[in-house]
């Protein structure tokens, strides 16, 4: 029953996403989305808060579906100097590997359809930005139900000190707290289109 409750919010909250990134692509600015710009912004006031250095190894995504484009961040990412990673699924079930990604390099398409680099050094992130179904107020995340992310958090946080932020738009926020198990990893930060959260 806990299970079926859970997917239940998962699938009302994709389709309150995909509301949201539907409107979002009807304005551009620069050649990004507009939240995809205020994303960025909003990252960019957190990096500042946070104190984090340029000079460090950032795992981002290729937005896919109804996520918010990570475009604008990953530009201004280069352009600071960071090292980006994408992450990589292996193997089911296990953690996410990540791999170095610089820019102009190809991309292939790995599972899920998911783009991710071509034979290309393994990395170690020092922040990992996370897709989204849905989040709380108290720094809980929804994903798709596989449970990669939560499994690669729990190992780099008994690694090293990492910093985890979720990335979505301001809709995405549930005004309830999500259902969650012993399993599941909070953020650290929450950033949106609109307001930061931070845990």
């Amino acid at each position: 029953m806990k299970t079926e409750f859970k997917e239940q919010i998962r699938l009302e909250a994709l389709a309150i996403r995909e509301k949201a990134f539907d409107q979002d692509q009807l304005i551009s600015e620069g050649g990004f989305s507009v939240a995809g710009r205020k994303l960025k912004d909003n990252l960019c006031k957190v990096f500042d808060r946070l104190k984090i250095e340029n000079h460090i190894t950032v795992s981002s995504y290729i937005s896919v579906r109804s996520e918010i484009t990570t475009s604008a961040i990953i530009c201004w990412l280069w352009k600071k100097g960071s090292t980006i990673c994408l992450p990589v699924i292996s193997e089911k079930d296990c953690p996410l590997t990540f791999y170095e990604w610089k820019q102009h390099d190809r991309l292939q398409s790995g599972k899920f359809n998911i783009p991710v680099p071509i034979d290309t050094r393994r990395l170690i992130p020092d922040v990992v930005l996370c897709p989204l179904v849905s989040f709380d107020s108290y720094g809980n995340r929804m994903g798709y139900g596989g449970g990669y992310y939560d499994r690669t958090i729990q190992k780099l946080r008994k690694e090293k000190k990492i910093t985890i932020i979720g990335l979505g738009f301001l809709e995405q926020k549930s005004e309830k707290a999500l259902p969650v198990d012993c399993n599941d990893q909070r953020l650290d930060v929450m950033v949106t289109n609109e307001k930061i959260f931070i845990f």
